[in-house]
């Protein structure tokens, strides 16, 4: 049917009341503003598209506002030639003149209204997926070699002097994932989501690549990854990269980030890293964040990978695993060179001495200098990863969750052992439940090996007790219930010197105790003196097949003296989830051997290694002693005692063992 001049005049601007990135919604009420105009340029200018694929594509998207069958027709107005298409049904008109597009009718409220440059909307028309974002770490990073990966679809382009990158990839579709390089520099980006033929932007900074360490990091792989979630994702199948990169699951991981930071002491709320305009140089908020940030971790030699390791160790699938992780206000502290998880601050030290069970220590990590409870400094010497000397040949290792375990020198020339963490502020109300324990008491013969479990109310109370030890039989293996009418003189008392004074490994005995709470939420108690570690009550848990561990073994013998010191890895070769027993091949030194550990034994919590003698790899045998072993879940450590006898015919004295788990932190 014919337009009459009043029409087609009307019709200048008839066009799409569509929101310019497509997908649905509503109409849009105004045109894109300039800076995003500006941008979607290098988009907009490589493909064409005529005005009638257009309106098809507007037909396709909203047919109860263009229902499918006008044709276009020409009209000229003022020396203007325009093409329209009429919708009688809804009354509707779509126009287009000199490359702009127009709409007029009811879904305009009957107002003349411009949507920009047909060719705007090329990326929808012709279904592509069109990105377009910003490089920085803060700075603009210019030159940075781009690569895109959305579906089964990939690109490359590079950024601009002002870190700007814009890409169209045909045949493709959301999510995305995009990897920026440099010479000295890698980020990761993410544009998620689902479908084909929209616009997004994807920023690439170093506030998404901790984004992506925690979005990569929530999938059961994404643990052993320890960090390598962002590359880990780029790299993933497009399956995997669609169930994972989900507008919900962005969403989580970019508010659980932000939480964490804040936690550390950096507040960034109300962002978004992902998609937000960016303008490297400019004074906005966005821009602000990233220069905080950055100086931030410049300060603490807290460098990407560290970040993304501590970012990754956040997750969920981290947490419920008891991958051993620092506290979130931990993460943005001055960390070592040779180790992430010693940072700058204040530690609680407990000590295998009666006569100084705890002390108070400051440590610089930057200077590798550390302050003691009498006010003396002395420095650490490097010594592998984690590793550290300290003076008179003494050593101290750092494990993942910031707990430190070594010996040390005291004036007299005798040496003792240690276990240490940053001070933490944790109320009586806060250890409430059930626990359970391992500790050691010089006698005046071999010395003595306890257990306890108990149970503390919200004012540090005990309200049950069990003692497991020498007293009540054979060893740690026995146990004897306390009576409630000495629960009166147990529990925890706060202490004003920090931490608690408390009565909870034997009925007769205070000591010194600290708690600590790890990255992962779980806590530890530390008993100084009588040197005990405990655990919150739970099931021993079995490890995975074929699972793999580092760690150093120290301890001291009944008399309190360190024994020597061990490095020692161990392979998961077999499980019998049934019969609640493991085989594992350990290595100590150059020898290896299987060792059989049944857990639940003796009772909930533990796990007993079994005695035996055993032939070695080499061809040798090997006396494998007992050992009642106790899992401080999170922490890194296992703490163990090695009771008196173990097999007919093999003398071994009892010992109290502590196992810290090798740093893989970056």
């Amino acid at each position: 049917m014919g337009v009459g001049k009043r029409a087609a005049t009307a019709a200048l601007a008839a066009v799409l009341g569509l929101a310019g990135c497509g997908g649905g919604g509503s109409p849009q009420s105004s045109a894109a503003p300039a800076d995003a105009a500006t941008r979607r340029a290098a988009l907009d200018s490589t493909e064409p598209i005529a005005t009638s694929a257009l309106f098809d594509w507007a037909e396709r998207t909203y047919p109860s506002l263009f229902p499918a069958g006008p044709q276009n027709q020409t009209v000229s107005h003022e020396g203007r030639l325009y093409t329209i298409r009429f919708y009688p049904a809804t009354g509707n008109y779509l126009g287009e003149a000199d490359g702009s597009a127009y709409g007029l009718g009811p879904f305009t409220g009957g107002v003349l209204q411009g949507f920009g440059p047909v060719q705007g909307f090329r990326c929808e028309v012709l279904g592509q997926v069109c990105l377009d974002g910003v490089v920085a770490a803060p700075d603009a990073l210019a030159g940075a070699t781009v690569d895109v990966r959305c579906g089964a679809a990939s690109a490359t382009t590079s950024s601009n002097a002002q870190g700007r990158y814009s890409i169209a990839l045909d045949a493709a579709s959301l999510p995305c994932v995009l990897r920026a390089r440099t010479a000295t520099t890698t980020l990761h980006g993410v544009a998620p989501g689902s479908g084909s033929g929209v616009r997004r932007t994807a920023n690439l900074t170093p506030m998404t690549e901790a984004i992506l360490a925690h979005l990569g990091g929530g999938s059961a792989s994404a643990v052993s990854t320890a960090g390598a979630a962002p590359a880990a994702l780029f790299e993933a199948d497009a399956a995997t990269r669609a169930a994972v990169v989900t507008n919900a699951n962005a969403g989580l991981s970019s508010v659980a980030v932000v939480q964490t930071l804040r936690s550390a002491g950096a507040d960034f709320g109300g962002i978004d890293f992902l998609a937000g305009a960016l303008e490297p140089g400019a004074a906005g908020a966005h821009e602000q964040a990233l220069r905080t940030l950055a100086t931030r971790m410049q300060a603490g030699a807290i460098g990407q990978a560290r970040l993304n390791d501590a970012i990754t160790r956040t997750t969920a699938a981290a947490r419920s695993s008891g991958v051993p992780s620092l506290p979130d206000a931990l993460l943005l502290q001055p960390s070592a060179d040779q180790c992430a998880a010693l940072r700058s601050g204040a530690y609680r030290v407990v000590f295998g001495d009666i006569a100084q069970p705890t002390e108070r220590w400051t440590v610089d990590a930057r200077t590798l200098r550390i302050t003691d409870g009498a006010g003396q400094e002395f420095a650490l010497q490097a010594s592998g990863r984690c590793g550290f000397l300290l003076p008179g040949d003494q050593r101290l290792d750092v494990g993942d969750a910031g707990v430190l375990v070594g010996t040390q020198r005291k004036g007299d020339g005798s040496t003792r052992l240690l276990v240490g963490f940053p001070e933490q502020a944790i109320g009586a109300a806060e250890l409430a439940g059930g626990w359970n324990s391992l500790f050691v008491q010089p006698t005046a013969g071999d010395g003595a090996l306890h257990a306890a479990s108990w149970t503390l109310d919200n004012a540090g109370r005990v309200t049950q007790h069990t003692y497991c030890g020498k007293e009540a039989g054979r060893s740690v293996a026995d146990c004897v219930a306390t009576g409630s009418a000495q629960f009166a003189a147990m529990g925890l008392v706060s202490d004003a010197g920090g931490g608690f004074t408390s009565m909870l490994g034997r009925p007769d005995t205070a000591v010194r105790t600290f708690a600590y709470r790890a990255g992962n939420g779980e806590m530890l108690l530390a008993m100084g003196g009588h040197l005990g570690l405990a655990s919150r009550h739970r099931g021993a848990e079995m490890p995975a097949f074929n699972s793999q561990r580092a760690y150093r073994e120290l301890g001291v013998n009944g008399q309190l003296r360190p024994t020597t010191p061990n490095d020692a890895s161990a392979r998961i070769a077999g499980v019998d989830a049934a019969a609640g027993l493991f085989v594992r091949d350990a290595t100590y030194g150059s020898r290896t051997w299987s060792e059989t550990f049944s857990l639940e034994s003796p009772r909930t919590g533990y796990q007993r290694r079994v005695p035996a003698l055993v032939n070695t790899q080499d061809g040798g045998v090997a006396t494998v002693l007992e050992l009642i072993g106790l899992d401080l879940r999170g922490s890194g450590l296992t703490v163990l005692a090695q009771p008196t006898t173990t097999l007919p015919g093999v003398a071994a004295e009892p010992a109290w063992l502590v196992w810290l788990t090798k740093s893989s932190a970056p």
